[in-house]
């Protein structure tokens, strides 16, 4: 849903909401966007820097233009089982992006014949090299090949998930494309390949990450339905389907949650006649990314105190129509730091901004 220009220029105007602030201090803070960054451990994993209970989507350091392609031979780009990733979904997704949304990466980290189980493994080596902020993973159609129980495919996906948050990194998880090879013929195949799709559609509402629904992108396809969609192997997509997996990804791109942006805080008060609340004030503009697509988004404000951890940030408060917010719980000679995410459909809670500190 876009929100009129009117409402979001109203919404800029207002420092917080039913309160007439005078800022004690009118120098914007400095965005310091400084935190600790997961290293890569000889033994490939990384250091998990944040868990996603406990607080903000937070590294700082991550590119926030890029895009990991994170998956198996369709990802890298396959077509009747020959290589092909300059006609599959990753160049065609960064040229989407780049079109419609802004200058952006798409990194193809597609490994032909890889399982949930490999890519579980391999995962913590790909987000630690790359350093994007965004990941986009479709895996489990060599699962249904050799019919690994759908319970266990889930187990890796959702361990992949939660090692993106922890590192900073926002998924994207995306349903396996439909394939009509010999296989599709036998019953088993066809029940774990359903299964498998109806348990990722559970697990992206599980983890509060968006979804990329490809198997309902290529069975809604008309003309034709997957048929249309698949290469002479019957499991690849052609030329067309990769364009439709490319479309379905800027999709759901289109509407992430993306951090917000020109973040300040500064001490402030509440004073009218004999009453006086003293605070911090919060403000900041929604992503240029945000406003391009109109998504509709709510804030969460979260808060730290200077030095501590990156776990130590704790909820403030969940934002709506609105963008700043009046601190009355902040303790006057105590120096804090502060983060916003940005929430969009479904409850998804999307990477924290820069960090930004009242100046003294």
């Amino acid at each position: 849903m876009r929100i009129p220009a009117e409402r979001k220029a109203r919404q800029r105007r207002i420092v917080c909401a039913g309160l007439l602030i005078f800022l004690a201090a009118a120098v914007p803070a400095g965005l310091s966007g400084q935190g600790k960054v997961g290293q890569a451990q000889g033994s490939g994993t990384i250091e998990a820097i944040h868990m996603a209970a406990r607080g903000p989507i937070f590294n700082p350091a991550l590119n926030e233009n890029r895009y990991i392609g994170f998956g198996d031979s369709i990802t890298y780009g396959t077509i009747n089982h020959e290589d092909a990733p300059e006609l599959g979904y990753i160049p065609r997704l960064d040229a989407l992006l780049d079109a419609n949304l802004a200058p952006s990466e798409v990194v193809n980290e597609g490994l032909g014949g890889e399982e949930t189980s490999a890519g579980d493994l391999r995962i913590n080596t790909v987000i630690a090299l790359r350093q994007g902020r965004y990941i986009l993973i479709m895996e489990g159609t060599n699962d249904v090949t050799f019919l690994r129980p759908v319970a266990d495919s889930i187990a890796n996906l959702r361990s992949m998930l939660a090692k993106c948050l922890s590192y900073g990194m926002l998924p994207v998880l995306a349903t396996i494309i439909p394939r009509r090879d010999a296989k599709w013929a036998v019953e088993d195949y066809r029940v774990i390949h359903n299964g498998l799709n109806a348990a990722i559609r559970l697990l992206a509402a599980e983890m509060s990450v968006p979804l990329a629904d490809m198997d309902k992108a290529f069975n809604d396809y008309v003309p034709g339905g997957p048929e249309a969609l698949l290469s002479e192997d019957l499991k690849h997509p052609n030329v067309t389907g990769y364009q439709v997996i490319a479309k379905a990804w800027a999709a759901v791109i289109e509407t992430l949650p993306f951090p917000p942006e020109s973040v300040r805080a500064a001490a402030g008060e509440d004073k009218i006649l004999f009453y006086r609340q003293t605070g911090n004030v919060v403000t900041w503009l929604p992503n240029a990314k945000s406003e391009a697509s109109g998504t509709d988004l709510s804030y969460k404000v979260y808060r730290r105190k200077k030095g501590e951890g990156v776990d130590a940030f704790r909820s403030l408060a969940l934002i709506e129509d609105a963008e700043s917010y009046f601190d009355t719980s902040a303790v006057r000679g105590t120096v804090y730091e502060y983060v916003v995410a940005a929430v969009g459909a479904g409850g998804v809670e999307g990477p924290c901004s820069a960090v930004a500190t009242p100046a003294l």
